[in-house]
């Protein structure tokens, strides 16, 4: 009888574990907008709060109709019609699975929720519907018919919303990300109040993160493995920076069977 070794090691990608410094760290990202929006909006004088901005019930319900309005679109099989947009789900889950972690955990999940959530909506819908979508209309309107000044800048910051969450290998999450800025700039150029968009827009991620934290929380070790080890760009980026490099992966052990 040949002695096999007692131990052998084989490399797994670790999956992620909740975090409060991860949830920091994508609240965090799109604050990044926010300095260079505040500057080219004092810079330009431009008003991108809204010429109606107030903060108020009727806002904030406008906002949260809207949005849930927008998240049932989301309920409807789509996927059937349009098969890529499954990558956009899958790019969903894998966000979330870093963000709330693979355990369901209501309390803890709310809560990252709602700081991602409130981050995204408003440094978000300040950046590119308040400064870009308003400096756009300005711009515009020096050079296009009045009829086509917010068709156009309408087009164009949804253009540039949809390369910024370009997630995905083909453009399913672009076109997605696209259509949704294209809700949410018209909410705020109907509304002229920056207040709707952003109410509308942290529903949307809110509703979005907790529901499919529940998916991915139910769906196992096995595919939430899956989206870890995903050649996605989103699951390539985040397993770089929140899990670091090949080499550092964790290392499993497992008995070697011998004979």
């Amino acid at each position: 009888m040949v002695e096999a070794p007692a131990r052998q090691m084989e490399r797994a990608t670790p999956l992620p574990q909740f975090r409060w410094l991860t949830v920091l760290y994508l609240a965090a990202n799109p604050l990044v907008l926010l300095p260079f929006a505040a500057f080219l909006a004092h810079l330009l004088r431009v008003p991108w709060f809204g010429p109606s901005f107030a903060i108020s019930r009727t806002a904030a319900a406008l906002g949260t109709v809207l949005g849930l309005l927008w998240v049932a679109v989301g309920l409807l099989p789509l996927d059937r019609l349009f098969p890529s947009l499954k990558e956009v789900t899958e790019a969903s889950k894998t966000i979330c699975l870093y963000a709330v972690g693979g355990r369901l955990v209501p309390l803890r999940a709310l809560a990252a929720a709602t700081i991602i959530s409130a981050s995204a909506a408003i440094c978000e819908e300040l950046a590119f519907r308040g400064m870009l979508q308003t400096g756009l209309v300005s711009a515009f309107g020096r050079a296009l018919p009045a009829t086509a000044v917010q068709p156009c800048a309408l087009a164009v910051q949804a253009v540039i919303f949809g390369a910024v969450h370009s997630y995905t290998s083909s453009p399913a999450y672009f076109v997605v990300a696209s259509v949704s800025a294209l809700a949410l700039g018209s909410s705020f150029a109907v509304s002229g109040n920056m207040a709707v968009p952003v109410a509308m827009h942290f529903v949307i991620d809110f509703v979005t993160l907790l529901a499919t934290h529940v998916q991915v929380a139910r769906s196992g070790e096995s595919a939430q493995r899956e989206l870890v080890e995903s050649a996605a760009p989103i699951a390539r980026t985040l397993r770089s920076v929140l899990l670091g490099p090949p080499e550092k992966a964790a290392w499993q052990e497992r008995p070697a069977r011998g004979s």
